[in-house]
């Protein structure tokens, strides 16, 4: 198995003399094999080998177990060992995704910020032939049944050609154990019912070499893929206008290119999750549609702008289904929420200047239990200036905000705003001469 895997190496350029290679350890069979064939070829190929270990926060004290076993595991071969961890659950609810969705995306998050030249992911055969059917059942085009790359940027898969049984035979030989999930080994969601019931199902019964089958087929899909993106991507550039596409422009693209640009300004957008082939149809039919056409999708909307098809993520109401879940304890700091961010600190005196990115308060005037969050039912201002208290929803009616601007981060406490930045500031907490200290709170698009 070694030596395939050199050859995958090799052939597919994904490790070069002089790297150094982070390999991503769940302590599973495969990632094991993984570290181990890595630290076998670490001399043949000239490479400094590290691991790094990530813990979802999902399974408890089996989580925690799988931990200490990578710890062990490296410690004993010598290889320097980086742990991170995340409440993947909570990110979930607050993001509106699955919890495999949001593993894989903090996952990554995690293994990409560390400073090393390649990650290597232990992704094997059978898990691509997952992936690939996978695809062809939700009706994917041709991207998503190519399956996984042997690269993505510093992603390596250095395992695509090797069988799941190739593994365990292998770790077998060497007398290495490895942990197991509990959670791969029951039907719950749509890779395990596909890796534990159809796929061999129709391996016993159709074609013994299925797995080998859908690796080819995407193999040769992937090639057509990758040359018809690279013409979408030139074509993308071209019709780019301002903050979105010339939607007039890319009706008259060749189908497949077209379909592509498409996909590409919706994952630009933040659509990396959830789009399925009747959303890109939506977008595709959204082209000669008249101005002010509106579509939802998942994480992101899409907007006709006269002559312009405009690409930009959800509102967070729509993301998050219940906003008093998501505040923060106000303070000095950053704090972010979707496309904004509030940066908050404590400044010595009374004298200001605001505009529409910047709003001061009396720091001595703040509620204890004051927070940062987004709008909710109920909240009311009593803005300086303006006698008496208003619903927050009648007050950006009356000032014209539009919907699509209204979720924006606000300085609360209770229901009672204290601060919209950009726009007022509640007398309770209003500064005066009388002011000896007082919070600067900036907003920014991020």
């Amino acid at each position: 198995m070694i030596e395939k895997v050199y050859t995958t190496i090799i052939k597919h350029n994904l490790i070069q003399s002089g790297d150094r290679v982070l390999c991503a350890v769940s302590g599973g069979a495969d990632s094991v094999a993984l570290l181990l064939c890595l630290y076998e070829l670490k001399d043949r190929l000239n490479i400094s080998v590290f691991a790094a270990h990530f813990n979802h926060g999902i399974r408890g004290k089996e989580a925690d177990a799988d931990e200490r076993f990578v710890k062990e595991l490296c410690e004993n071969m010598s290889v320097e060992y980086i742990c991170g961890k995340a409440d993947v659950p909570a990110y979930a609810k607050q993001m509106g995704y699955t919890l495999e969705q949001a593993g894989r995306i903090l996952r990554y998050e995690f293994l990409e910020s560390l400073p090393f030249d390649k990650i290597a992911v232990a992704h094997h055969m059978d898990d691509q032939a997952e992936s690939v059917l996978m695809h062809i059942i939700r009706g994917s085009g041709t991207h998503g049944i190519s399956g996984m790359r042997y690269m993505r940027g510093k992603i390596i898969r250095p395992l695509l050609n090797v069988r799941r049984y190739e593994i365990e035979h292998f770790l077998c030989d060497k007398g290495v154990s490895f942990c197991t999930d509990s959670t791969n080994l029951t039907e719950d969601g749509t890779r395990n019912k596909l890796r534990l019931r159809i796929i061999p199902e129709i391996t016993e019964m159709i074609n013994p070499s299925f797995t080998e089958a859908l690796c080819h087929m995407a193999d040769i899909v992937r090639c057509d893929d990758d040359y018809l993106s690279g013409l979408a991507l030139q074509e993308m550039k071209k019709c780019r206008k301002g903050d979105g596409f010339d939607r007039h422009y890319l009706s008259v693209l060749p189908e497949p290119v077209k379909r592509r640009v498409l996909r590409f300004a919706m994952e630009e957008a933040g659509a990396y999750a959830d789009i399925e082939q009747k959303h890109a149809d939506a977008v595709e039919n959204l082209l000669t549609a008249e101005t002010g056409s509106h579509l939802d999708l998942p994480h992101i909307c899409v907007d006709i702008k006269y002559d312009k098809i405009c690409f930009s993520k959800a509102a967070m109401c729509d993301i998050i289904e219940a906003n008093e879940n998501v505040l923060y304890t106000f303070g000095e700091g950053t704090f972010t929420f979707g496309r904004k961010a509030l940066h908050i600190e404590c400044l010595q005196g009374n004298s200001f200047t605001a505009d529409e990115k910047t709003a001061f308060m009396d720091a001595d005037k703040i509620p204890q239990d004051a927070v940062v969050r987004l709008r909710q039912p109920g909240d009311r201002i009593s803005p300086v200036g303006f006698g008496g208290t208003k619903k927050l929803k009648d007050f950006f009616i009356d000032r014209k905000v539009p919907r699509d601007e209204r979720d924006i981060p606000l300085l609360c406490s209770g229901h009672d705003v204290l601060c919209i930045v950009g726009m007022c500031v509640a007398k309770s907490v209003a500064v005066s001469e009388k002011t000896v200290k007082m919070y600067r709170i900036i907003m920014e698009d991020i």
